[in-house]
């Protein structure tokens, strides 16, 4: 399966791998970590899930926050591409009541001004 480095350089702060080498764990190599030397990556082939827990946690593209984990789930800037969306029950939101009813219209209704 996988082929260790001869010598992988070990730092107090970590391991030093080349461009395109690959940090794999697990038996069968199933998570992997590597950079190419453009674009990063974290592969996760296992039959689990891979979780990526923190107190907070978010995802960025550059300097830009696209995910940010929240109290209440998440929250997330730009635009949202779905096949499928399910938005059951009422959100509430800044001051703001969002109505979903399937088959309806949307309604969002401002409760007070703010």
């Amino acid at each position: 399966t996988s082929q260790a480095l001869a010598d992988p350089t070990l730092l107090a702060e970590g391991v030093k791998l080349e461009d395109g080498h690959k940090i794999q764990l697990g038996d069968s190599d199933d998570l992997q970590i590597y950079h190419d030397g453009s674009d990063s990556f974290i592969t996760d082939t296992g039959a689990g899930d891979l979780y990526i827990q923190g107190s907070e946690v978010t995802l960025k593209r550059g300097a830009d926050t696209k995910l940010n984990k929240t109290l209440y789930g998440v929250q997330v800037t730009g635009r949202i591409d779905a096949t499928d969306i399910d938005l059951s029950g009422t959100i509430l939101s800044d001051g703001f009541k969002f109505m979903p009813e399937v088959g309806r219209d949307i309604f969002i209704i401002l409760i007070s001004a703010i």
